[in-house]
């Protein structure tokens, strides 16, 4: 449209010129046809400019349009940039500072329940290689010192307190041994000199020929030789048999056919050790407390048998027999007072007590058990464990 309008402008040119060579030569018909085309193409110049003009104008607008638009749309992405970018940094900052302090709130909620006590906790783990791992390992290495160190100190603990159990029972032990021993001494009047006076008493019997008398006297003189050894001698199954039988030879002199004696032994246990004067004052007591008053009938059986690596000794008697109350009386408690008649003066409790400390073992139904009704008589198993040597020379 512009090369249009400049050979519009040119053909104007053009026209005017010879409009205006017509007009000084005076050639009035040419001047005004020159003039006439020189005003058309001045219209039409006119309108192309106008034309051209609207057309700028509007491409002008449509482009101012298109900016105006882009504009927005640059606004708008700067807007949303600004925000994606203010969301993106506070993320961000939530994850880095979550991923700091978690860790420090685990081990802080782990040092809580450490200072309470609770040292069984899970290790704390964190997979990362700053100082909040090096902190968490440290943390760990500790729990575990202070649980071992605790566990050591409660094991000590332990132990001292097992100790100073054993010692006390130890100590109540031997304090038992003292008082029975104290009482074996106070039931007899001088027994070395009465144990003297018996060995002159037997000698002189077999000078005057009473075999009988010197035989019954020097029994009686064993028996008091046997219980003269102090109560924590260690002697064998084969010594208490032999002190059994010679006490069992003074009742059946003293008492006759009132009461019948018999002993089942296995040969192969007699060297078994254990304490001195335990078997004969059990005997004793089945006599006193279930046949003293027998007047025909009772007997006293004495059973030696091995089972597994313990040997078992019963004492069995048909007396009067016991309830369980009593039976429980025997185990339980303090029974010293059933122990005044006897020629030890060592009962039943004392029995129990030494055989406990003698195989350091605290329950009774290791050493003893007793079975037992009322008219039916009584049955004392005492129970001896075979120790090394002993098991060596079966």
């Amino acid at each position: 449209m512009l090369k249009d309008i400049g050979n519009m402008i040119e053909s104007l040119l053009n026209e005017t010129d010879a409009a205006i060579n017509a007009k000084r030569g005076r050639i009035s018909s040419e001047y005004i046809a020159h003039f006439t085309r020189s005003n058309k193409i001045s219209e039409y110049i006119k309108l192309y400019i106008n034309n051209l003009l609207n057309s700028k104008l509007q491409e002008g607008s449509l482009k101012y349009a298109s900016i105006t638009k882009n504009m927005e749309f640059i606004s708008y992405l700067n807007v949303f940039l600004i925000i994606g970018s203010i969301l993106f940094n506070i993320f961000l900052a939530i994850f880095f500072t979550y991923r700091i302090t978690k860790p420090l709130i685990d081990l802080s909620h782990l040092a809580v329940r450490v200072s309470k006590g609770d040292f069984d906790v899970r290790p704390l783990s964190i997979k990362t290689n700053d100082e909040i791992n090096i902190l968490a390992e440290a943390f760990n290495k500790m729990v575990v010192s202070i649980k071992n160190y605790i566990g050591e100190i409660k094991n000590q603990a332990e132990v001292e307190k097992k100790l100073k159990e054993q010692e006390m029972q130890n100590l109540k032990m031997r304090n038992i041994l003292k008082e029975a021993e104290l009482k074996a001494l106070q039931s007899q009047i001088n027994p070395h000199f009465l144990f003297n006076t018996l060995n002159a008493a037997a000698q002189l019997a077999m000078m005057e020929g009473a075999d009988k008398s010197s035989e019954f006297i020097e029994n009686v003189a064993n028996l008091f030789r046997y219980n003269l050894k102090k109560l924590d001698t260690t002697v064998t199954l084969q010594d208490e048999i032999n002190n059994v039988k010679t006490y069992m030879y003074i009742l059946k002199t003293r008492f006759g056919d009132r009461v019948d004696f018999k002993v089942d032994v296995d040969e192969g246990v007699l060297d078994v050790e254990m304490p001195c004067t335990i078997i004969q004052p059990v005997v004793e007591n089945a006599f006193i407390h279930g046949l003293e008053d027998t007047e025909k009938g009772g007997f006293i059986k004495l059973t030696v048998k091995k089972d597994n690596d313990k040997v078992l000794i019963e004492v069995i008697d048909n007396g009067i027999g016991m309830s369980e109350e009593k039976v429980r009386a025997i185990l339980s408690a303090d029974n010293e007072d059933l122990s005044k008649r006897h020629v030890t003066g060592i009962g039943m409790h004392n029995i129990i007590n030494r055989l406990r400390l003698f195989y350091n073992t605290s329950a009774i139904e290791d050493v003893i058990e007793i079975d037992s009704k009322i008219g039916e008589g009584t049955k004392v198993t005492l129970k001896i464990p075979l120790m090394k040597g002993d098991k060596e020379n079966d």
